[in-house]
């Protein structure tokens, strides 16, 4: 009896222990369902339009003197290329940087003609003060109609990255057939058309900077670097055709830059594309957090493509959600990068400031924190590389300025300069910077002739020696640990940046070896 009594009493007891298990995972299940609707349920909340504060500063611009319109006509003029002039268009494309003297200049000049119209359209924006082109994630109306597609009203609140900016491409192409008309200036001893064609490329390198996009800077530094070689080469080959009017002139234009701020780095912009696509991924609590939600997923699944993998599926979304860092530790995040990322822009690469990619890897060692930190991780640009970039057309800028000085003492000595010192004050209001290291650039008279040059970043002088190619032919390279493409062995040499040198053009549009 007592026995059973017993029995009873353990059976009781499990009972009671299996109820309160069973208890507790159906609490466990309610919770657990009740955070995924609660997570699923979190909503982004968008409360800035970063568009339309880019575009604002340029809402007042009167219309006459927006460049954009000229633009337009040239991206219109472009896409309706019949079949034959297109072939003539890419043909020039293809020879376009041969030189008087080329294999392929006179096949190169002939095919230009078909660039006519665009040509005069690129001194007509020149002549413009302004891009004013306002930010959109439509094509202009005009253009839309042109290239047959239905113009559609842009998006109120469009998201940054979804811009576009079909002028970059456009003022690319300007730019070089700017720069081969400068040459064809020269060859039919026309200066002055010469150095209209240098104000050009500058005016058309301060147009493109105007939207503070960091790619848009970019292009700005590789339309100045063109004008930069186009006028080196032109005080090689044909310093006799330059009066002291036209260097005055050229010296203009490199005032015009600076003043233009061309050549400036400014990561607001870019910082601003980071915020958009935080207020279009995460939910706002109100004190500067939030977190991931289901729309943020699947927008990054578009941007990013198999990040979400089955954004349709409410729990594998929450999976996804789960883990990823808050609101508050991306802004974090990205307080540090992008201040790191413009003092890092601002700051001589000799001074050995903190990079921006420092700051990825302190936050993301490990693939793990690169998946807490995706949005970071997937999106943030390689603004260090930008600051390289930077320095680099900086050093050009000021070679540039020395280079023209010197062309101003041979006029008037009869000879080169034995050194830069002797420039100033009359010639050069101070010694050109090699912001690759804390010296000034190095003046010498080698075998390619007066050679002005960086050390590079081995930072060692070895005597102006350039970087060569595949062919052993001196190029510009800048000697950031350069490797010999026959021998691969590594090649003691400096930047050269004076004298620029340029390999023919045959007619098949290749290097001539």
């Amino acid at each position: 009896m007592e026995q059973d009594m017993s029995s009873r009493g353990e059976l009781a007891s499990w009972k009671k222990g299996c109820g309160a298990v069973v208890v507790v995972v159906l609490v466990a299940i309610l919770s657990g369902g009740l955070w995924l609707n609660w997570r699923l349920g979190l909503k982004p909340k968008i409360t800035r339009n970063f568009v339309a504060e880019i575009n604002t500063r340029l809402e007042k611009i009167p219309e006459s003197d927006r460049a954009w319109p000229l633009f337009v006509d040239a991206m219109i003029l472009d896409a309706q290329l019949s079949d034959e002039e297109r072939e003539r268009a890419i043909r020039w494309s293809d020879l376009s940087g041969a030189r008087p003297g080329d294999p392929a200049w006179d096949e190169a000049v002939d095919a230009f003609e078909v660039n006519r119209s665009m040509l005069e359209l690129a001194s007509q924006i020149a002549a413009k003060p302004v891009l004013g082109a306002m930010l959109s994630d439509q094509h202009d109306p005009r253009f839309a109609r042109a290239i047959g597609e239905a113009a559609v009203h842009p998006n109120e609140n469009p998201s940054l990255i979804n811009i576009l900016l079909p002028h970059l491409g456009t003022a690319r192409n300007l730019s070089k057939m700017l720069a081969f008309d400068a040459r064809a200036a020269l060859e039919t001893h026309d200066p002055d058309r010469f150095v209209q064609r240098m104000d050009d490329l500058c005016s058309i390198a301060s147009m493109v900077s105007e939207d503070g996009t960091l790619i848009s800077q970019l292009v700005g530094y590789a339309i100045c670097g063109l004008m930069y070689s186009e006028i080196g080469l032109a005080l090689q080959d044909y310093s006799a055709e330059l009066a002291e009017s036209h260097l005055d002139k050229l010296d203009s234009v490199l005032d015009r830059i600076e003043q233009n701020q061309v050549l400036s780095c400014n990561m607001s912009v870019e910082r601003m594309f980071f915020d958009d696509m935080l207020q279009r991924t995460y939910s706002d609590d109100g004190n500067g957090n939030g977190r991931m939600t289901r729309q943020g997923v699947k927008e990054l699944d578009e941007l990013m493509g198999g990040f979400a993998f089955a954004a349709d599926a409410n729990a594998l979304t929450a999976l996804n959600m789960f883990g990823l860092a808050s609101r508050k530790e991306l802004d974090a995040f990205a307080d540090e990068f992008y201040a790191t990322a413009q003092t890092y822009a601002d700051t001589p690469l000799y001074s050995n400031a903190a990079t921006p990619e420092e700051v990825i890897e302190k936050y993301m060692p490990s693939e793990y924190e690169q998946r807490r930190y995706m949005i970071a991780h997937q999106l943030v640009p390689a603004l260090g590389q930008a600051a390289v970039t930077r320095w680099q057309i900086l050093t050009h800028h000021g070679a540039m300025r020395a280079r023209v000085a010197t062309e101003r003492y041979l006029k008037d000595n009869g000879t080169m300069p034995q050194s830069l010192d002797v420039l100033l004050p009359d010639y050069l209001a101070e010694l050109p910077k090699d912001l690759l290291v804390d010296a000034p650039l190095q003046w010498r008279e080698t075998e390619y002739g007066w050679t002005l040059y960086s050390v590079g970043y081995d930072k060692n002088d070895d005597g102006g020696a350039p970087e060569t190619d595949d062919a052993g032919l001196p190029t510009n390279g800048n000697g950031r640990q350069y490797v010999n493409p026959r021998n691969k062995q590594t090649q003691p040499c400096d930047w050269v940046i004076f004298p620029v040198f340029h390999v023919p053009v045959t007619q098949e549009g290749e290097l001539d070896e």
